[in-house]
């Protein structure tokens, strides 16, 4: 995200093509220059939230696979609790 400033020529264009479609949609000319920058705001976060999920599934998955080998080392019969002294006959 660090390509989104003002320097940006493809910011620009995006910024004018938003201001473009708001005018022809009847916006005000006044209204349109922060509502096309909240249309790129809204854009700019919805690809960081796609990257953001990238990578937490790119942490989750190798521990998910290495659990999933763990269970074949777990015994193969369950806890046996010892009966008491006192109990047994």
């Amino acid at each position: 995200m660090s390509n989104v400033s003002q320097l940006n020529q493809s910011l620009a264009q995006v910024n004018q093509g938003y201001g473009a479609s708001l005018m022809r949609y009847g916006y005000n000319p006044n209204a349109v220059g922060t509502r096309d920058l909240a249309m790129v705001n809204a854009m700019v976060n919805r690809h960081a939230n796609l990257m953001a999920y990238n990578d937490v599934s790119f942490m989750v998955i190798p521990i998910l696979l290495a659990s999933l080998a763990l269970i074949f080392l777990l015994p193969k019969q369950g806890y046996v609790e010892d009966w008491p002294a006192e109990q047994s006959h």
